[in-house]
């Protein structure tokens, strides 16, 4: 059981009031944690313990090959997640570690490599602001990193924009390789 994001700011709800973010920044249709972070319960007796639980970051795209590993298939080439399967039944070892996670909506950007993440923001006057948080120390993103650590913000600015594919069909203000 998830979501397919976190807390929303609509139909009636008062997400500031329920704390429903769990003090993280940001609500559906954000970038930040607060608004892509969800709880996933995943129960298989005799698999994975009651109980247990991992910190390991997740994505939707992680499923289909988590489910195609889970039925004895092997994977399909393409795909852009990895199998969880390894983590969920206690051989973490056997872990493939984690691709960078990429997450796109509208003018807002983010990526995820390890506990880095960056967020870019664009607004109505096609003015980019880019942040850079350690989600280890400040998981509710509230220091921007990216003056302090120039290098990383280079090495994931150039990341995201090779994770970046334009599309005809939803353009966006990074279609110019900003």
């Amino acid at each position: 059981m998830t979501s397919d994001n976190g807390p929303t700011f609509n139909g009636g709800t008062d997400s500031t009031f329920f704390d429903s973010a769990l003090g993280r920044r940001g609500l559906k249709t954000q970038v930040f944690e607060g608004g892509i972070r969800v709880p996933l319960i995943v129960r298989w007796p005799d698999r994975i313990a009651a109980g247990t639980t991992s910190e390991f970051p997740v994505a939707f795209q992680d499923l289909l090959p988590t489910l195609i590993e889970a039925i004895g298939e092997e994977p399909v080439a393409g795909l852009d997640g990895i199998s969880l399967l390894p983590t969920w039944t206690g051989q973490a070892e056997r872990q493939i570690p984690r691709t960078p996670l990429y997450w796109e909506l509208g003018s807002a950007q983010a990526l995820r490599i390890g506990d880095h993440k960056l967020v870019r923001l664009t607004d109505r006057q096609g003015a980019t602001r880019t942040m850079l948080f350690d989600l280890a120390s400040d998981p509710n993103e509230t220091t921007d990193l990216s003056e302090r650590e120039s290098e990383t913000l280079s090495m994931m600015l150039e990341r995201i924009r090779a994770e970046r594919t334009p599309s005809p069909e939803f353009p966006t203000p990074y279609d110019d390789g900003r």
